[in-house]
């Protein structure tokens, strides 16, 4: 499955070790700066909200009684107080960290990283206005996609 992280495990060890991924960030632990650091706890961080944002919509498709229904919800907790895709934003700020972790310096995942911003912002745009006009009630203090921007 796509949620599972095994493909961003792999993806983060390969960015990190591989030798001949990008010859101008090769590393090891020895070589590792500060904002490397900051990348693969930011790279956790985010891959755990992604997982708890995906649990709460799970969740809502589950009656009381634990059988899956067909009534939409609007889904409330961790980042959906603020936006209205938060796995999309823990998406985005995944691929941020891969690119921190390079260095900066790889243009391919410079790409990737504009390409998923640009995919799911539009995604996000589309979902909030879909939960707009579905629901009266939801909640007008919630964002697109980025906290208190768009």
């Amino acid at each position: 499955s796509h949620f599972d992280g095994y493909d961003k495990i792999v993806t983060f060890v390969f960015s990190l070790f591989y030798p001949g991924w990008c010859d101008s960030c090769k590393h090891s632990f020895a070589t590792v700066r500060w904002y490397q650091y900051f990348a693969m706890v930011m790279f956790v961080w985010a891959s755990w909200h992604q997982w708890k944002c995906h649990i709460i919509l799970a969740m809502l498709r589950q009656s009381p009684s634990g059988q899956i229904t067909k009534v939409y919800r609007i889904p409330y907790g961790d980042w959906f107080e603020f936006v209205s895709s938060p796995h999309y934003l823990a998406e985005i700020v995944i691929y941020l960290s891969l690119f921190i972790l390079q260095k900066a310096c790889n243009i391919y995942f410079g790409l990737i990283l504009l390409f998923t911003i640009h995919n799911l912002t539009i995604g996000a745009t589309v979902t909030h206005g879909w939960y707009k006009n579905k629901f009266k009630e939801y909640p007008n203090s919630r964002y697109r996609i980025f906290p208190f921007i768009y």
